[in-house]
């Protein structure tokens, strides 16, 4: 790649794909955990699992609140720039892990679809 940015950012959406498989692979027994984080159903938590409940029991927003808040600021934003410009530039709040999956899913349609052609004699 020639971009340094788009490198790092490749990089960083790869580190956090790591951290969550890690996360969602290591389990914490019930006996090990307060009575309200226990689960029932099979005896052990995951690491990731945990970290949603505290998420959710400490008040901090869920993922999916958080998206909608960052589209909404971007839409917010965009239209500000439309009224006072007539257009707008796409600028706005970017979360690189789904930017990296849509940038994948659009590489891997235009493979399917022939626009794109892998030679794997070079």
């Amino acid at each position: 790649m020639n971009n340094k940015k788009t490198e790092w950012r490749g990089l960083e959406v790869e580190l956090q794909a790591f951290e969550d498989a890690i996360a969602n692979c290591v389990e914490i027994p019930n006996e090990w955990l307060p009575k309200e984080y226990q689960h029932g159903v099979d005896g052990c938590r995951t690491v990731a699992n945990l970290n949603s409940l505290l998420d959710r029991n400490s008040g901090g927003d869920s993922k999916h609140k958080m998206n909608k808040a960052d589209k909404a600021a971007n839409i917010e934003n965009y239209r500000q720039q439309l009224e006072q410009n007539g257009s707008f530039e796409y600028d706005g709040l970017i979360n690189p892990q789904q930017l990296y999956r849509n940038q994948q899913a659009f590489v891997e349609a235009q493979i399917q679809a022939g626009n794109i052609v892998i030679d794997e004699d070079e």
